[in-house]
């Protein structure tokens, strides 16, 4: 589940204000696709995030289920 939740295509937002995440600038009003998946592999949260590990001691903070940590 931490590799591919099965959302769909991700989860529509508008931005609500412009923003700047990264080095791209969303504007106010445009379509944002949240996608869980990209969460799941961030290396500030999970050490090693490319590879599958059964056993690592972060793998019940992954937001697979929608809340992270059951």
């Amino acid at each position: 589940m931490r590799w591919n939740p099965s959302v769909g295509d991700g989860l529509p937002r508008i931005a609500r204000a412009d923003v700047r995440v990264g080095d791209l600038l969303v504007r106010e009003g445009e379509l944002v696709l949240v996608l869980l998946e990209g969460a799941n592999f961030d290396a500030e949260a999970f050490a090693r995030p490319d590879e599958l590990d059964l056993e690592r001691e972060s793998a019940s903070t992954h937001p697979a289920f929608g809340a992270g940590r059951h």
